[in-house]
């Protein structure tokens, strides 16, 4: 609701006078726009093999077994983590955290996107043991135009099939899914960071998890399906996870396609050393689609692997995924100084945000260009997030979490932190005219008057002169609200948000780790509109249960710029209803209303006068298929003639006349 939210939007020349101060007090690098890096970076050839042809129903184990270490290890290493904790520890004496209730008057009304479906818990997972959640969760989800959607975390894989509402792997056990182990052949240890991707164009979906964390056992592993159908064989591909030396392993996957190819970035962690210096760089890795989904012998890939600004290893490549589908022969990334480091004279907030871009295919000498971006608003390393009881969430640093590309356009999203309540909020950013030498970058700012915000991923929901239009999900939490994920929709012409909506609510603290009151609470969020219907969104959240664990819920939403099916696309759903005990209100002040729906879906029940106006909204909900029934007070209805309207999003409206006498 409009008075539980505020959304901050500051604009280029409204930067805070205390951001300034501490600008100036740490010693930020402030780098100029106009700097570019341009040149062919150290590109090798590595070429993946292909190690198995997976068939799901088949080649699964059929005992389900599958053992989690909750504790995954921290992206950039737990050396990493526990630096990352110190300077959390200095940020909160610079930004203490108060109960400041922030300003309404930046608000806007527009509408908030509309959960019209949970897809999941009910096929295979009951509410009671819903889908488990990792530690951390890693959220991914993709879903195909033909209706299959397939979803992931630490450690599995489960897909359901839209148009028949029904789990699609291992039907009838009593866990519909997948581990990661059953697609290769070869020994895994504990396998961990999915990332699931589809492709509009090829109608087919591409997976990636890794497997080991030292030089000796680190290993990528690419799957890419035959089909859309994601029971159908798979094609899995291994990659090295130690490319360049025998000290590294590779880390936090992220994916995104172009027209022919698939690029990976992953981070090289250093095994056996200190924060500062365990981090090694972040490569790229580009590789032939084509060779993928055909399943040939060998992988195609390169290894982009000296990825520099000014000299230093840009960290943490955030690739953009086009909007509306894979494109053109160019992918774009997103970087940022998201870390404190000591050889930036402690820096604790900056302004740098990089773009980089991989120009041309792997077999023409692709070039990378690096640009570098000052933001209008500087970012902070985010707090860790409060639970109830006490318990606490890990919000990892600032880095870029999610990109998309529309025409000149990449919006992208990352966590950040309030100066001024001190809590972590959401950074949604815009880098205008990205072919010029000179791109330009806008930025606003998502938090909410008590929620704390985190792990943020974005997706297009616009078409024409809306393509701009995107939604936001994230997970939410509070000292007295129980974690669970949220949605936000932004008008693109407007620079306008909607309301934040609460897709899933908490029933619990989290406390996956016995004896201390630190949970993970990331690394991925997971998002994607449904390419052949502009405005529909499928998400994947985290929650947790009253049980004390977390566990992921999937939810199928609508937005304003939602196309509804004209009337021939609409397949044949009428509906029937008895009402009772007669269209005439007399004596009897409860009115029954029995109705059939040939399909679970959305549906708004309200009153109209005779004139039209809209008298009640009694329900704008999901509603079961099959036969409902409404019991319906009418003691507070005056006297007159009204109009009973049942409005399903898929089929006829049916409109019944009552009179009150």
């Amino acid at each position: 609701m409009l008075n539980k939210c505020t959304l901050l939007l500051r604009k280029e020349n409204d930067l805070n006078m205390e951001i300034k101060n501490w600008i100036i007090i740490l010693g930020i690098l402030i780098f100029s726009t106009t700097n570019s890096d341009l040149k062919a970076q150290k590109i090798d050839q590595l070429d993946g093999k292909l190690i198995k042809v997976f068939n799901p129903n088949l080649d699964a184990d059929p005992y389900q077994f599958a053992i989690t270490n909750i504790e995954a290890p921290f992206p950039g290493g737990d050396g990493y983590r526990d630096g990352l904790l110190e300077w959390k520890e200095k940020l909160e004496k610079i930004y203490p955290r108060n109960k400041t209730k922030l300003p309404n008057s930046q608000r806007s009304s527009q509408p908030t996107p509309q959960p019209i479906k949970k897809i999941i818990p009910q096929q295979g997972f009951s509410s009671k043991s819903p889908i488990p959640g990792g530690t951390p969760s890693d959220n991914t989800l993709a879903v195909s135009d033909d209706g299959f959607l397939i979803t992931s975390w630490n450690t599995e894989i489960y897909a359901y099939d839209l148009n028949a509402d029904t789990a699609m792997y291992l039907p009838g056990a009593f866990r519909p899914a997948i581990t990661f182990s059953s697609f290769s052949p070869l020994p895994t240890n504990s396998p961990f960071d999915p990332k699931l991707l589809y492709n509009p164009k090829e109608n087919k979906f591409v997976l990636v998890f890794l497997s080991g964390r030292t030089p000796t056992d680190s290993k990528i592993m690419v799957a890419f399906s035959t089909t859309s159908n994601p029971t159908d064989p798979w094609n899995v591909y291994e990659l090295d996870g130690a490319p360049i030396n025998s000290t590294t392993w590779t880390d936090y996957p992220a994916i995104a396609m172009n027209d022919n190819e698939l690029f990976l970035t992953i981070n090289l962690v250093i095994i056996n050393q200190p924060w500062e210096t365990g981090f090694d760089r972040t490569l790229i890795w580009q590789m032939d689609l084509e060779a993928g989904f055909n399943g040939d012998a060998t992988l195609p890939s390169n290894l982009i692997s000296e990825v520099k600004y000014n000299n230093r290893y840009l960290r943490y490549l955030c690739p953009v995924q086009n909007g509306e589908g894979p494109s053109g022969d160019k992918m774009h990334f997103i970087s940022n100084r998201n870390y404190p480091q000591l050889s930036d004279s402690i820096v604790l907030t900056n302004d740098s945000v990089f773009l980089v871009t991989v120009s041309g295919d792997m077999n023409s000498n692709p070039t990378v260009d690096v640009k570098h971006i000052t933001s209008p608003i500087p970012y902070i390393t985010p707090p860790r997030a409060n639970q109830p009881n006490g318990h606490i969430f890990e919000t990892n640093d600032g880095r870029v979490l999610g990109g998309i590309l529309m025409d000149e356009t990449i919006q992208f999203v990352a966590s950040t932190r309030d100066v001024n309540s001190g809590y972590p909020i959401l950074m949604h950013g815009f880098i205008d005219n990205i072919s010029s030498a000179n791109p330009t970058m806008k930025a606003n700012l998502i938090n909410h008057e008590y929620l704390e915000l985190g792990y943020p991923n974005i997706t297009c929901v616009g078409t024409g002169s809306n393509l701009q239009d995107v939604v936001i999900g994230f997970n939410h939490t509070a000292d007295t609200v129980f974690s669970g994920y949220s949605v936000v929709y932004y008008n693109g012409t407007s620079n306008e948000y909607s309301d934040i909506l609460q897709i899933k609510k908490g029933e619990g603290y989290v406390d996956m780790h016995a004896g201390t009151s630190s949970e993970r609470w990331g690394d991925y969020f997971g998002i994607q509109r449904k390419y052949n219907e502009p405005g529909k969104v499928f998400t994947c959240g985290y929650w947790g249960q009253a049980n004390n664990k977390n566990a992921m819920s999937v939810d199928e939403l609508i937005t304003q710029n939602y196309i509804f099916p004209s009337v021939s696309e609409i397949k044949e759903n009428k509906i029937s209803a008895n009402v009772y005990p007669n269209p005439t209100i007399e004596s009897n002040p409860i009115l029954n209303v029995d109705f059939k729906l040939d399909d679970s879906q959305y549906v708004k029940i309200y009153i109209n006068d005779v004139n039209g106006k809209t008298h009640k909204t009694f329900l704008n909900d999901f509603v079961k298929k099959g036969e409902n029934r409404i019991q319906l007070s009418t003691e507070n209805l005056s006297k007159g003639s009204y109009l009973l309207v049942i409005e399903p999003i898929n089929g006829e409206k049916l409109v019944k006349p009552i009179v009150k006498l």
